[in-house]
């Protein structure tokens, strides 16, 4: 028997129908994208926390830590756990922020968790460390010291620099045999030694036929790396360059397979300090004695080690400051090209903090104290200068020691001048 269906069963049975087959396009679309999202939607990435497991503060100075985190949609971030008196976290903007208030020195654990639907949440045990201002930084080296030995017998760093990495470069000298080489070092910023970095870190160079003393370090913009100092052949030493590409290798594009010696006075020269310029050439400050005493001394080098000829006569200059011994021993360029050395000069009864200024083309600078020189008495007995600095005021701070008497002991000394 044939059922004949009315018109509104007819369109019953059709929506029935339409529904059915939606039906079944729903599970096969919601079984293609592989599986449950049980816990969260799969829709977006999950979150990643990007920031570092430690953060570091210093008690009674204001600190920052931000904890960042990655995925779609942004994922906000809780911050649990006991925090030192004094410090807060915001969780809109994700920062721990504060200043440790004092006796708060010691570690904080805490647990940071990142969600943002998308399974699985994020989380990590961050420690935040409170440290007390000048005590050593127990994560460099073993417990904030390192020692390095490049051979059996005196090893002396006596410059620094800090490459942009935070890699730390040490010059000095190395006793090698009979003699002493210049001595280069490269530390992690762990204060491990950078395996990278010529042999396990470490490069000697011997320069002269006797000892080579480094006493100042200057890193290019391209990151080769020049030492200065002296290098003695037949007890006469000369002002001593060398160059080095990153690796630690001489750089053989500079001087005589990455080596430079220029003699200046009739005996004894030493280069104490070097200042790279803006256009790349190098100026070095120490001393040459001129047969009766020794005299502050400049010299300027072209970027490949060559004498810079437009500067004082041939690429040198040496200065008498008074009327006994002058020795430089330190250098800073100011931002209008001028050059300031900074050293001590005696006067035949006491030795007394002394600044020189040049030019750009190694001249004096008579604008400067008189007629481009000034002596500064402090004590009574000696004073040296060694270290010089410019501070944003263009004003002049130059540090050394004072020693008040023959039977006292040496302070610190500093002193400031106007530009």
């Amino acid at each position: 028997m044939v059922y004949a269906f009315s018109f509104w069963e007819r369109r019953t049975v059709r929506s029935l129908a339409i529904l059915g087959i939606l039906a079944l396009c729903s599970c096969s679309l919601s079984g293609s994208g592989g599986g449950s999202n049980d816990g969260g939607t799969s829709d977006g990435n999950a979150p990643v926390i990007t920031s570092a497991a430690k953060g570091y503060f210093t008690e009674g100075i204001a600190g920052t830590f931000a904890i960042t985190a990655t995925g779609n949609p942004v994922p906000t971030i809780t911050c649990t756990g006991s925090l030192p008196q004094d410090v807060t976290y915001n969780s809109s903007t994700h920062l721990l922020n504060g200043t440790p208030a004092a006796g708060t020195k010691g570690s904080y654990p805490l647990s940071v968790t990142a969600r943002n639907g998308v399974s699985p949440d994020a989380t990590q045990a961050f420690t935040l460390v409170v440290v007390t201002s000048g005590t050593l930084d127990e994560t460099f080296g073993t417990g904030g010291k390192v020692t390095t030995s490049f051979g059996t017998n005196h090893d002396e760093i006596d410059c620094l620099a800090i490459q942009q990495d935070g890699k730390i470069l040490a010059a000095g000298s190395s006793y090698i045999g009979s003699y002493y080489d210049f001595a280069l070092a490269r530390y992690n910023t762990d204060g491990t030694l950078d395996a990278s970095f010529g042999t396990s870190g470490k490069v000697t160079t011997p320069i002269g036929t006797q000892s080579d003393n480094a006493y100042g370090i200057a890193l290019q913009t391209d990151g080769k790396i020049v030492v200065a100092g002296s290098a003695t052949t037949s007890f006469n030493s000369d002002f001593a360059l060398v160059r080095y590409n990153t690796n630690g290798t001489l750089d053989t594009s500079f001087g005589t397979g990455g080596k430079v010696t220029t003699p200046i006075g009739s005996a004894a020269d030493t280069a104490n300090a070097v200042a790279l310029q803006a256009d790349g050439k190098l100026v070095v400050a120490g001393y040459s004695n001129n047969g009766t005493y020794n005299d502050f001394a400049l010299v300027r080098y072209n970027s490949d080690g060559n004498l810079d000829s437009t500067f004082g006569t041939g690429g040198k200059v040496t200065t008498p400051v008074d009327s006994g011994h002058s020795y430089a021993y330190g250098i800073v360029i100011q931002q209008d090209g001028k050059i300031v050395l900074a050293g001590y000069s005696y006067n035949s009864s006491n030795e007394d903090f002394a600044l020189v200024r040049y030019n750009t083309n190694g001249t004096l600078d008579t604008t400067f104290g008189t007629n481009g020189k000034v002596v500064t008495q402090i004590g009574t007995y000696h004073e040296s200068a060694h270290g010089i600095a410019i501070q944003s005021n263009g004003e002049i701070v130059v540090g050394g020691y004072i020693l008040p008497s023959s039977s006292s002991y040496k302070d610190f000394a500093l002193t400031r001048y106007w530009p």
